[in-house]
Parts: C-alpha cells; structure tokens; sequence
C-alpha cells in the first residue's frame, strides 16, 4: 500500500512538472502533449511492473520461510534419528533424536563429515 501511494505522489509531481513546462514553453501542439502523455504512461507501466515484482517476491520468500518451518517441525518431530548432510557430504541438520545417539548437538556436528 505504502508503495502504490508514493506512486501516485510520484505521478502527481511528474504530471504537474509537465504541464508547467508545457505551459512556460507557451507550446499549443498535440504533439507535446502526445509526448508528455506517453511519457506519464511509461512511468506508470513501469511503476506497475516494479509493483508486481516486488509482490511476487515478497510472496515466494513468505512461502519459502513456511517450507522451511514445516521441514523443520517434521524433523523435530520424527522419533528415528535423521541426521541432513549437504552437497559435500558434512552435516548440516540434526535432530533431537540423532543428537541423543551421537553425544552432538547439531551446532558441534555442524560442517564435520
């Protein structure tokens, strides 16, 4: 919300930047207006677009943290001991019942293979 009111803040100073340069340059021509026009439409596509980008955004990383809270809940929450290792083969992840079974808190077993 914050975002689509300085937008319209932005496109009210930019619209009355135009019309008084229009009317110091005393210019009656459809052409300068046609001009002034398309550039108002630009800043606001591209206004929009940004809009729509940081929404998207804003939503895939919400999304994310919520997989990543529900994968850490399941972990937590398996009675088997589950031990998570990266690409190269050193843990990352522990959970409480693998802790109990190697003497580790995840933090000490963290980075070792």
């Amino acid at each position: 919300m914050v975002l689509t009111a300085g937008f319209g803040c932005l496109l009210a100073l930019v619209l009355a930047v135009t019309l008084l340069a229009l009317a110091r340059s005393g210019s009656d021509g459809v052409y300068d207006f046609v001009i002034a026009v398309a550039g108002l439409l630009a800043i606001m596509i591209g206004g929009l677009a940004a809009q729509f980008v940081l929404r998207n955004v804003m939503g895939s990383e919400e999304a994310l943290r919520d997989a990543k809270e529900l994968a850490e809940v399941t972990l937590r929450s398996i009675g088997d001991g589950v031990i998570t290792v990266g690409a190269d083969g050193c843990v990352d992840v522990m959970n409480p019942v693998a802790e109990l079974y190697t003497g580790w808190s995840t933090a000490e077993a963290r980075g070792k293979p």
